[in-house]
């Protein structure tokens, strides 16, 4: 192998030619990888959504919900159930194993509703199967607001003309105009002129109906060679052609006009949801991008079409763009990494003095980089923030090889060694081979981590295995062949040139010394104070692992709070916006408040709260609290506040009640959540649930119906078209289709009075609808929620000071002593499950890649004694890494475990330059000597190698763009690590391997190489 190599870096113009060839691949791939924000998930979650419109949620449990659920039972690898039966629609969830092929599954729950379909009522509308998809987001959303034009007639306008015009941009997948008012033509009929006529709602619809015909007819044959087509064409296509309808009614055959009794205009549909920002309403397009489009390029052009965009009296405002946040968190990454490298350039010229060897790392980070992006791109890889991490954290990591093989080239000239360059490769190949194998085994383990954890850090391990592979062949290939041919005038910044200007380097020379002096033997005893100091701190590292605070991401980065804003139920839209929009006055009135965000629903409103950058030395939490005792003096609302990030709330524990009796699970969630209450940690807990809103019920007496000569159907239709409206047919305006609704005029559907004393006409007599029904006034259910078939309602419980493990703890501790009924029992929510998950997950993991670690050792060294030693310094550095993690308040993570994947192969390349030095010395040096020896000759690298690591990921500490959740637990970890590694491998190792080696009853020899 040395030989090989050293043949290969001879050929300098086929090394350069290789690289450059290498370079162009890489820009290539570049150029061919697609942007993302984060990488791809691929969603395990199918939904079955039936609609049955006009019944309630009980009967839509009952007929719909329930048969569903009982027929999927067979499906193989379901998670969990979730359903949930509301007025009109039942929608069940069904989550997958990760291992499941989720098109097969769709297929065959599709077959499944099939058989259960034709027991469904004739009006239960078809079934369909979603999948659904966490990438099917608007990319971009635009804004109009205007002062001079309604909100209809801006949605008019985004409809007809902005959203053709959007549909044509390449790359874009869907255009959806959100906000404003719809556009709908209103009959609005006069409910006493017109029964008075003998006429009822449905002879107005069907008069429309038949007006608005467009039919085909047939074929007319004038001749042997031709035929023309016949088509009764009589469509409505304005106001007027409604205007001008006539009905016939009596025997007198008397003509009535459709104006005579109803209002004909231009109108609005009702409300049932509206949104504002900054506490105005608006329209908005919201683009979404097609798969494979690329995302800076659609988004670049849909910026460039607003800016062209000229309408009189009409605002646009981009609102969202998502390539801004991809490009700032990119940007973000990319400046850290560039950072990083120069701090990493600037380390090298520190210890070496040598401008050449500086100019030639230089070189090699850009270069390894850019080879990256051919293994990304042939893996089908994406720019995310992952990826990028992953490259910013491997410029520390890929110059690691390169440091050593240029200390070791510079340390063999220094002393005057033939053939300094080629002895240099011989000497360190498999050093560096060992190095970067450990680097990139410890990631094996998440090829067999869940869905979730390698959809997002998959990419973040790929690509710095790419990086440790190209810099381990750059370090042994280029790095030398450029050694052998930069010139020695390069070096014109050295230690002379220093000395010749005189330039005060105090500090400098100090290191120097501290540098140089040697290490006494009896650093190597373990009674030395700084050896009983480092044990310390790896035995409280050891015990802090049980009382560091366990969390499933950081939230130190968020700027964004999302609200929750509940109102008596039965509240409608009009007093519902009223509320929200005091609340959405005294949020905008907190100084650190940058704009707020509202959807309003009736009895309930989502709010989205972005703060500013700067927050006067506030946390996110402080705003909260602040925005809280501002909305807690509004009565009659109540608003509920949470963190915004892509992976939920931090300070959220969802507790799931489950059983049979809805009523009895609501009255168990309310002594839940009293007992909940009972700990000093509960902030807030809140009812995921409603109370039946009133309803009013309208039964039939058959008898009566059948003598007056009426059906039940009749009725149905003229009490639904009397108060919600119908929509008969479509009026055609150029392109589009506008509804025509008919309807009760307002003053004649305030109450139910208004319906049940209605005179229906019945031959030449008329019938009070109320003699033919009885009323009663009831509550009825908003939403039915079922978990696995069983009902089920939640309460959410919002914590402080204390993290979510140890909150989840105390709270089932409650749980565990509360009474439940016989077969009611709760269940935590899926962010609990998923950190207990993780943790048995991440620590399995972590024993894994130890085992690795050891099995990979033991190879290269071919000796169990030797690799035994080297293995324990994972353990000792976890350890020590926890404990300055408690120290500093830092929590338990997913990527904190990350940084402990890394630090099992990182923190042991000291151990293995150290212990691959020492085999190197003559045979008759004793161990301990041998240990000694190879520290001082390593020293230099292994400090150069540490701080180019440590100072890549330290301006990722400071980051507070969009993934910096994940990239500063991980950068802490390794920061923290990696400079505990440095001292132990000083300090511990050569005492920990001299014991194992001299230890030989402990460990078999089994030992092939030259003996120690």
């Amino acid at each position: 192998m040395n030989n090989l190599l050293v043949i290969i870096v001879k050929r300098k113009i086929t090394v350069t030619m290789f690289v450059v060839a290498l370079l162009g691949f890489g820009i290539a791939s570049y150029r061919n990888l697609k942007y993302e924000l984060m990488p791809k998930k691929e969603s395990n979650i199918l939904s079955i959504i039936t609609r049955y419109p006009g019944n309630s949620p009980s009967r839509i449990e009952e007929l719909i919900t329930k048969p569903i659920e009982k027929q999927i039972v067979g499906v193989g690898g379901v998670e969990k159930i979730l359903s949930s039966s509301e007025e009109g629609e039942s929608k069940i969830t069904i989550f997958f194993n990760s291992e499941e092929p989720i098109k097969y599954k769709s297929v065959e729950l599709k077959s499944k509703v099939e058989l259960v379909r034709y027991n469904f009522p004739r009006e239960v509308e078809e079934p369909y199967v979603v999948r659904f998809n966490p990438e099917d987001k608007p990319v971009f959303t635009i804004r109009l607001t205007s002062k001079v034009l309604s909100l209809k007639e801006l949605r008019e306008i985004s409809e007809k003309k902005l959203k053709t015009i959007l549909e044509r941009i390449p790359g874009v997948g869907e255009v959806i105009v959100i906000g404003g008012r719809y556009r709908e033509i209103r009959v609005d009929v006069d409910k006493g002129r017109l029964l008075s006529t003998g006429l009822t709602p449905s002879n107005v619809m069907d008069e429309i109906k038949n007006i608005n015909r467009d039919i085909y007819l047939g074929k007319l044959i004038n001749s042997p060679e031709k035929e023309n087509e016949l088509r009764l064409k009589n469509r409505i296509e304005s106001i007027q052609d409604l205007r001008n309808i006539n009905f016939v009614v009596g025997k007198g055959r008397k003509v009535v006009r459709i104006t005579d009794i109803s209002d004909i205009y231009d109108g609005e549909r009702d409300l049932s949801d509206l949104s504002r920002e900054k506490g105005a309403e608006n329209v908005s397009i919201q683009i979404k991008k097609n798969s494979s489009a690329n995302i800076l390029e659609v988004c670049r052009l849909l910026e460039q079409e607003v800016t062209n965009f000229e309408y009189p009296n009409i605002t646009f405002e981009i609102a969202y763009n998502q390539s801004k946040y991809i490009s700032a968190a990119l940007d973000s990454v990319s400046s850290s990494g560039l950072v990083g490298a120069l701090a990493c350039s600037l380390i090298v010229f520190f210890f070496l003095k040598d401008l050449r060897y500086t100019i030639i790392i230089s070189i090699t980070i850009p270069i390894a980089v850019i080879l990256s992006f051919v293994i990304l791109d042939s893996l089908e890889k994406s720019l995310n923030i992952m990826t990028l991490a992953g490259l910013a954290l491997g410029v520390g990591v890929l110059i690691d090889s390169s440091i050593v093989v240029i200390e070791r080239i510079n340390s063999n000239i220094s002393n005057h060694v033939s053939d300094p360059i080629f002895l240099s490769i011989e000497e360190l190949w498999k050093e560096l081979l060992a190095s970067s194998v450990t680097n990139i085994i410890v990631f094996i383990p998440l090829l067999y981590a869940s869905a979730d954890f390698k959809n997002n850090f998959l990419d973040l391990a790929t690509s710095i295995t790419a990086c440790i592979l190209i810099a381990y062949f750059l370090s042994l290939i280029f790095v030398p062949m450029l050694c052998s041919v930069v010139p020695e005038k390069w070096n014109f910044l050295n230690s002379d040139f220093f000395d010749q200007k005189k330039i005060p380097l105090a500090f400098l020379r100090s290191m120097k010394e501290r540098y140089n002096v040697s290490i006494p033997f009896h650093r190597f005893k373990l009674i030395h104070p700084k050896m009983i100091s480092l044990l310390v701190i790896i035995a409280l590292g050891f015990v802090f692992m049980f009382f560091i605070r366990k969390e499933y991401v950081d939230f130190a980065g968020s700027r964004e709070i999302m609200g929750s804003v509940e109102l008596p139920t039965g509240t409608n839209l009009e007093a519902t916006s009223r509320s929200v929009k005091l609340i959405e006055e005294l949020i905008s009135k907190n100084p650190y408040v940058e704009k707020v965000s509202t959807k309003v629903e009736k009895w309930h409103a989502d709010l989205s709260i972005k703060l500013k950058k700067d927050l006067g030395g506030n946390s996110p939490d402080d705003i909260k609290n602040q925005l809280r005792s501002t909305t807690d003096e509004v009565k009659g609302v109540f608003v509920y506040y949470i963190d915004a990030n892509a992976f939920g709330s931090n300070k959220e524990l969802d507790i799931d009640l489950i059983g049979d009796d809805l009523e009895e699970l609501k009255k168990l969630s309310r002594e839940v959540a009293d007992s909940v209450k009972e700990l000093k940690e509960t902030d807030q807990v809140v009812f995921r649930f409603r109370d039946g809103k009133e309803e009013i019920q309208l039964s039939l007496r058959q008898d009566k119906v059948a003598l007056a000569g009426l059906t039940n159907q009749f009725i149905a239709d003229f009490a639904r078209t009397a108060l919600q409206g119908s929509i008969p047919t479509k009026i055609f305006d150029r392109d589009r289709e506008v509804d025509i609704r008919v309807r009760f005029r307002a003053d004649d559907r305030r109450s139910v009075d208004d319906l049940t004393y209605s005179l229906i006409p019945v031959n030449d007599s008329k019938v009070s609808l109320i003699d033919l029904l009885e009323t009663k006034r009831t509550k009825s259910d908003t939403r039915i929620n079922r978990k696995n078939k069983r009902r089920m309602v939640t309460i959410t419980a919002n914590f402080k000071d204390i993290s979510l493990s140890e909150y989840a703890g105390k709270a089932e501790a409650k749980l565990k002593a509360f009474p439940f009924p016989q077969n009611y029992y709760y269940d935590l929510g899926d962010a609990v499950k998923k950190l207990r998950k993780n943790q048995i997950e991440m620590f399995g993991f972590i024993l894994f890649a130890v085992g690795l670690i050891y099995g990979t050792l033991a190879i290269l060294f071919q000796s169990l004694r030797i690799s035994f030693p080297i293995m324990l310094m994972v353990p000792i550095n976890i350890a020590a890494t926890t404990f300055f993690l408690f120290i500093f308040g830092q929590t338990y993570n997913v990527s904190t475990y990350i940084g402990f994947i890394l630090l099992a192969g990182l923190s042991i390349n000291n151990a293995i330059m150290i212990i691959e030095n020492a085999l190197r010395n003559e045979d008759s040096i004793p161990f301990p000597e041998k240990m000694k020896i190879a520290v001082i000759n390593r020293k230099r690298a292994m400090r150069m190698t540490t701080l180019t690591t440590i100072f890549a990921l330290i301006p990722g500490i400071f980051g507070s763009n969009e993934g910096s959740e994940f990239w500063r637990p991980m950068s802490l970890a390794v920061i923290f690590g990696m400079s505990f590694s440095y001292v132990s491998a000083i300090e511990i190792f050569p005492s920990l391997a001299n014991f194992f080696v001299n230890f030989k009853l402990l460990i078999p020899r089994l030992a092939i190489r030259k003996s120690i």
